[in-house]
C-alpha cells in the first residue's frame, strides 16, 4: 500500500499491507497532529485490516469508491496510473472533494456482510453450474448435479447463519409475548 501526504510535503511512502506494516502506519499517523481525514480506497476487502486499525486508533478514516477517485484524477488530466500517482490523487481527492466521514462497520456488521457476500457468490456458482447442465454431456451431467446440490445446501446453511443473529437481536428488543405473537402469526421476520 502507498500513502501520501499532501499537507505541504507531497511525499509518498510505501507500506506493506501486513499486520506489521499496518501497525507501523497507524503508529506513525497517530503521532501526526491536525489530521483532518485519512482517505482509503475500497479495494474488495484488502483495505479492511487498515480501516479497522485506523478506526480503532481513533483516526479519522474515510473509505471511498475507487471509481470516483479515478474519475476525479482523469478530470484533472492525470491519466497515468502508478502506486505513487494513485496515492497523490487519493490525497488530493480527500482534500478537494472532502468526502464525508462515515462510521466503519463494526465486527458484527462486517461478519454479516461477509456472509451475505459469500451467499451471493454461491448463488452465482449455482446459476453457472445449472447453465452448464443444459448443454452437458452425460459424462459430466451427474458431477454437475452433485455440485449443484452441494452449493444449494451451502446456501441453506448460510441462510441459517444470516438469519440467526438478526432473530436474536429482534428477540431482545421485543417482549416475549410480542415475539410469540409474531411467530404464531407467521409474519416474515427477515430484514429486507
Amino acid at each position: 500500500m502507498t500513502t501520501a501526504d499532501f499537507g505541504g510535503k507531497a511525499n509518498a511512502v510505501r507500506v506493506p499491507n501486513t499486520r506489521a506494516g499496518i501497525r507501523r502506519l497507524v503508529a506513525r499517523l497517530g503521532e501526526e497532529k491536525d489530521i483532518v481525514r485519512i482517505v482509503v480506497e475500497s479495494t474488495g476487502g484488502y483495505e479492511r485490516a487498515l480501516t479497522v486499525a485506523l478506526s480503532a486508533a481513533g483516526l479519522p478514516v474515510i473509505l471511498v469508491n475507487p471509481w470516483r477517485v479515478r474519475r476525479f484524477g482523469e478530470g484533472l488530466g492525470i491519466l497515468a496510473k502508478t502506486d505513487s500517482i494513485d496515492a497523490r490523487v487519493l490525497a488530493l481527492y480527500g482534500e478537494r472533494a472532502e468526502p464525508p466521514h462515515r462510521a466503519i462497520p463494526g465486527p458484527r456488521q462486517r461478519e454479516m456482510a461477509d456472509l451475505v457476500r459469500r451467499r451471493r457468490q454461491l448463488i452465482a456458482m449455482t446459476v453457472a453450474e445449472k447453465n452448464r447442465l443444459e448443454n452437458a454431456s452425460s459424462v459430466v451431467r451427474r458431477d454437475i448435479q452433485a455440485l449443484v446440490k452441494v452449493l444449494e445446501r451451502r446456501v441453506v446453511k448460510l441462510d441459517e447463519r444470516i438469519d440467526a443473529p438478526s432473530l436474536t437481536t429482534r428477540r431482545r428488543r421485543r417482549p416475549d409475548s410480542a415475539w410469540r405473537a409474531l411467530r404464531v402469526s407467521g409474519q416474515a421476520l427477515r430484514g429486507r
